[in-house]
């Protein structure tokens, strides 16, 4: 038995039997209601239903990350790119 991470109800504490398995229906729930995106049937896949936006150039702050504690050694900006690029579209790299 696991204690859930939360409390229940009046501060009682919620004791699941099999706590991932009730946290992963209630994320597989979740997902197949959302309008934005669309879960595969063996639900291992998540995609969106419609591509992002295009974005100005004033809303590219909001979809620039930041990464820190790359090795010095072998790290330039063409390995950057190689690290990110599954996720999507490179525009730059500083």
């Amino acid at each position: 038995m696991q204690v859930a991470p939360g409390k229940g109800h009046n501060g009682v504490i919620i004791i699941l039997p099999n706590w991932d398995h009730y946290l992963e229906n209630q994320i597989n729930t979740s997902l197949s209601l959302s309008p934005l995106a669309q879960l595969s049937e063996d639900k291992q896949w998540l995609r969106r239903v419609a591509p992002l936006p295009s974005l100005s150039s004033a809303d590219v702050d909001s979809r620039t990350i930041y990464v820190e504690n790359l090795s010095p050694h072998g790290t330039d900006h063409d390995s950057v790119r190689n690290m990110f690029k599954s996720f999507g579209n490179i525009t730059y790299v500083r």
